[in-house]
């Protein structure tokens, strides 16, 4: 049995909004001090991974009778519906999971311990989704807002974006049509050894996701996988954040 207590109920619900805009089915794990919900969908012919990790900080409380994990299925459609119909205004939220992977029991109460509403949510055997661990090193940040309007410009054009930073400027590219940003001021930012620049593809698709997830950050992160894919990150909390990635997705250092 997999015990989770949650106050803050809004920012998971809030978290979990990209995700289905993939799947309404996620691969959960709990490992040590971390959950994660990681869901793969296939558009157009494009297969992305995404996944939400929540760090134990964000618990109320996290207790397992496992001694090294818990794996499953569960139906993050139901979450988001629950938090949705009992708000999550001075809510708690504890979640039972038990061991056959059937149903688990959704409680919400209020902070004083009266039941305000109570659901199941369907459990399966685990999907086994994974996405590419970070390799590290240079990465590429520019402004969110700034992230969403050339996406949703671009994609009208091609889904796969090309996002190029060299010493003074990063560069989004999509067919014959490009957008311009001087790496200065809070627009833009490059860390790492850049040497003749980077290049990360990226496929906005689907768009929706992207335009989500980036609304739960200032940022949006340019990272390279160890397996040379492009991982999108979105630092969405304190102790939250969102990863995506498409396995045609390349990076390269110019």
């Amino acid at each position: 049995m997999l015990t989770i207590q949650v106050a803050e109920v809004e920012v998971l619900k809030n978290n979990l909004l990209p995700l289905l805009q993939i799947s309404h089915h996620a691969d959960f794990r709990f490992s040590r001090s971390t959950v994660s919900f990681t869901v793969a969908g296939s558009h157009n012919s494009s297969l992305i991974f995404a996944r939400l990790e929540v760090f134990h900080p964000f618990f109320i409380l996290l207790s397992s009778n496992h001694p090294r994990e818990f794996h499953s299925c569960i139906q993050i459609d139901s979450l988001f519906l629950a938090t949705f119909i009992t708000g999550t205004d001075d809510r708690l939220l504890t979640i039972f999971m038990p061991d056959d992977h059937t149903f688990s029991n959704l409680v919400f109460t209020t902070c004083v311990g009266h039941l305000e509403y109570c659901s199941p949510m369907q459990m399966g055997p685990p999907l086994n989704i994974q996405v590419a661990s970070m390799a590290g090193g240079i990465f590429v940040a520019v402004n969110a807002e700034w992230f969403r309007d050339v996406a949703t410009r671009l994609s009208a054009f091609s889904t796969k974006i090309s996002v190029t930073a060299k010493d003074s400027e990063v560069k989004f590219c999509a067919a014959e049509m490009d957008f311009v940003i001087p790496i200065e001021g809070n627009r833009c930012r490059v860390e790492g050894t850049l040497g003749g620049g980077v290049r990360f593809e990226v496929s906005v698709i689907p768009l929706q996701f992207f335009i989500r997830a980036s609304q739960l950050d200032k940022m949006v992160y340019f990272y390279g996988s160890t397996e040379k894919n492009t991982l999108v990150v979105f630092e969405t909390g304190y102790w939250t954040n969102i990863v995506a990635s498409n396995p045609q997705d390349r990076w390269e250092q110019l």
